[in-house]
């Protein structure tokens, strides 16, 4: 645990100097999101996001080990062998696909970047001295351990529907309630959570399955009809619940999703050393045809 903290900290103390270079160059730089979040928290954190009004040319000038991500202003650098996500401030044009921004606008006001973001807890900004930057109320919401979308959470979760399994695994996660009007429009708009590609549902219901609270996530999928759109493990969900499971490890909760249903396999493309293990219960169990 000792080594994790030392490793978490050398980090932090890294991406404190790329705020560090970057304000030297004549740009704004912050951490934001999940990082700032834990750190308020006091919990364990992996990836460090840095943000800033620096454009590609600008990073890819500063960091020579430097590559885009994607078409939405985000950056890789590798900086004293440690990988940091960069992105340029910028405004989103409306969400055409329930996934992506159909434009995005770069921007050189960090109110504008952190407006146009999911939740008040994941939009904490921290400078290169761990002062703590709060424009939407988010340590307030930490206070009191809610998760509140930004402005108008039915306009949040109908743009992006991933922001609907978000929720879950933050609940997963920290155990936190949902605002109430946050609450209603994850209800309203849980339908939505068809819209996702299998495969990223299957890669957030593993992401929950490491978090700590499980049998409340589990008892929210319930509560909020999440059930009806997660094809090929209602069942096992439902066993966790009724069997008051606490923790179970992804290669359980998948065979035991399995053996209850079978199709799981017809809704998930698993990779290979998944689908060998499930191949093994198909063999035991169903006698079925090689998948």
């Amino acid at each position: 645990m000792l080594y994790n903290q030392n490793k978490q900290i050398n980090k932090l103390k890294k991406a404190q100097q790329i705020l560090k270079i970057l304000k030297n160059k004549g740009f704004e730089a912050f951490i934001v999101g999940g990082a700032v979040r834990d750190f308020c928290l006091r919990l364990p954190f992996e990836d460090i996001d840095v943000t800033t009004n620096a454009k590609f040319h600008h990073i890819k000038e500063i960091f020579s080990l430097c590559s885009k991500r994607n078409n939405y202003g985000s950056y890789q650098i590798l900086f004293e062998k440690e990988n940091f996500d960069i992105t340029t401030y910028r405004k989103e044009g409306p969400y055409l696909d329930y996934r992506h921004p159909s434009y995005i606008e770069f921007t050189n006001n960090i109110k504008d970047d952190i407006l146009r973001r999911d939740f008040t807890i994941n939009s904490l900004l921290m400078d290169e001295n761990n002062q703590i930057i709060d424009y939407v109320n988010g340590l307030y919401d930490l206070m009191h351990h809610q998760i509140k979308a930004i402005k108008n959470p039915y306009q949040k979760l109908k743009e992006d529907s991933l922001r609907i399994m978000k929720i879950f695994y933050l609940q997963a996660k920290l155990n936190f309630n949902v605002e109430n009007k946050t609450y209603q429009a994850l209800i309203q708009h849980i339908s939505l959570l068809k819209k996702l590609r299998a495969e990223r549902i299957l890669q957030e219901i593993i992401k929950i399955l490491n978090q700590k609270y499980l049998q409340r996530v589990f008892l929210s999928f319930q509560k909020t009809k999440a059930l009806t759109f997660l094809n090929g493990f209602k069942k096992g969900i439902l066993f966790v619940l009724e069997n008051s499971i606490t923790h179970i490890d992804e290669k359980m909760f998948l065979g035991l999703s399995f053996i209850l249903d079978n199709n799981l396999i017809k809704h998930f493309h698993f990779d290979k050393k998944r689908k060998k293990f499930l191949q093994k219960i198909a063999n035991q169990y169903f006698k079925l045809k090689p998948f």
